[in-house]
């Protein structure tokens, strides 16, 4: 679905969402659904978020309920895939809603709310996965993981470690340092 201009009726597919920027010269059939105001609100910098944000295109698809996304063993919960699409760059990652949100999706009036909030919450997270130390130790001691000087020990921890780095290079090729600041927090 894409978001620029509120006088047209929704679009029904609920499948795939798409966010085009805040502003847009082609106007398409579909509404505004995310709160811009809250966007504007959570940003220390909101008029450059919107300018930056209309350089995207932010593509949300379904990939259902899928349980160990956090490696929590027996929650579920619902993943979708994002797709951001900056000029020719473009990267791809799998976004895990809260629980509430999954156990909410099903009703409809609910999921209007989630897929309202959704935008705000990508780019939250985005801000927060931007910045991951460079080392295995200082990812460990910031966010809490178990580390030992052994390989075996650090297994798990490196794994995370790992994946972290590979979202954190995503998001250097669609937003630069400067950038990533005016990201809702």
């Amino acid at each position: 679905m894409i978001i620029n201009n509120p006088q047209y009726k929704p679009f029904t597919d609920e499948d795939m969402i798409v966010y085009k920027g805040a502003y847009s010269t082609n106007p398409v059939k579909t509404p505004p659904i995310t709160d811009y105001d809250m966007l504007r609100e959570y940003s220390e910098e909101p008029d450059k978020l919107m300018e930056l944000l209309s350089q995207m295109e932010i593509s949300i698809a379904d990939k259902g309920v899928r349980t160990g996304y956090f490696d929590e063993k027996d929650a579920s919960r619902r993943v979708v895939e994002v797709s951001i699409k900056r000029g020719s760059v473009e990267v791809e990652f799998d976004f895990g809603l809260s629980i509430k949100d999954t156990d909410d999706w099903s009703n409809r009036k609910e999921k209007k709310k989630i897929v309202g909030g959704m935008l705000y919450s990508i780019l939250a997270c985005c801000s927060c996965d931007y910045y991951i130390p460079n080392s295995l130790r200082e990812f460990c001691v910031e966010f809490g993981y178990p580390y030992r000087d052994t390989a075996i020990a650090s297994e798990p921890s490196e794994s995370i470690f790992i994946r972290c780095k590979e979202q954190q290079a995503k998001l250097e090729k669609i937003f630069s340092e400067d950038e990533i600041s005016c990201l809702p927090r």
